[in-house]
């Protein structure tokens, strides 16, 4: 897989296996593990918090990421957030 940019900590892999996303603090990082010479595609998030956790929809085409007080949903395909709830 191409290097992430810079450091990553935390890995999950998509129960399918064709997705590994990374983070670390605010930066995520997602690999489309059956193209491993594409760059991961990379994002940021939106409030500048760091993440705590995250976890693939079963079909790995979404990824929800919680950081305090707010689950944002994050479309793969595009490392887009699609949509949040704050509680």
């Amino acid at each position: 897989l191409a290097p992430p940019p810079g450091d990553l900590s935390n890995l999950l892999f998509s129960r399918d296996g064709s997705r590994l996303v990374g983070w670390e603090q605010d930066r995520l990082a997602c690999w489309d593990v059956n193209n491993p010479e594409q760059p991961p595609r990379t994002a940021t998030n939106p409030s500048g918090d760091p993440f705590l956790s995250m976890a693939f929809h079963p079909d790995g085409k979404l990824l929800t990421v919680d950081n305090d007080r707010v689950v944002r949903v994050w479309d793969v395909a595009t490392m887009a957030p699609e949509r949040a709830v704050e509680w």
